[in-house]
């Protein structure tokens, strides 16, 4: 048996399945739409767009597992024939990118505890990276390309949630220096 159709219903301004579809399904759409989608793009300049971010991805993760992490929590780009942090040469504090190389070689190695300590912010930005790269082996193997509803995303909260957990993780970082120089000199 069907359902009777609801009244004053405008069938000209409604896709047909709408007058159709469960009121409490359509109080969770988000009025811009959704926030992520797929599309079907079988085009070779989605899957070479995929494959850039995908030899992007894995570069980057394969220099932090080419590095041994400092267990200083500081100091792993030295291996990568980079100059030791002028910031922290001279102020004896660490700069705000202190310990993202040290970050990203554990956290490739699995020891995400040991890659927050060392840099919080570089931890997430390792597992942004690789969440990047299995994006990409999905777009390749689905053929399917990912949209972004830019409507639904305010610049000023990403801008806003950016700097919070990037200065944030300094001073978490430097928190912590001053907790290891003050145990080390016995609480002095």
């Amino acid at each position: 048996m069907t359902e009777p159709m609801p009244r004053n219903v405008d069938l000209s301004s409604t896709p047909p399945d709408a007058a159709f579809e469960d009121p409490s399904e359509q109080t969770d759409r988000h009025p811009l739409g959704p926030l992520v989608s797929f599309s079907e793009d079988r085009s070779n300049l989605t899957r070479l767009t995929a494959v850039a971010v995908l030899a992007g991805s894995l570069g980057i993760l394969g220099f932090a597992w080419h590095v041994n992490p400092d267990p200083k929590g500081v100091g792993t780009h030295r291996q990568l024939g980079l100059g030791p942090c002028g910031f922290l040469l001279t102020t004896g504090l660490p700069c705000p990118t202190c310990g993202m190389t040290t970050s990203f070689a554990y956290a490739v190695r699995g020891r995400l505890i040991s890659a927050f300590w060392s840099q919080p912010a570089g931890t997430l930005l390792a597992l942004a990276t690789t969440a990047l790269a299995c994006v990409a082996v999905v777009v390749l193997i689905a053929g399917r390309r990912v949209e972004l509803n830019w409507y639904r995303i305010n610049p000023m909260h990403v801008l806003v949630i950016g700097l919070t957990v990037f200065l944030g993780s300094w001073v978490f970082k430097i928190v912590m220096v001053l907790l290891t120089r003050r145990v080390a000199t016995g609480g002095t």
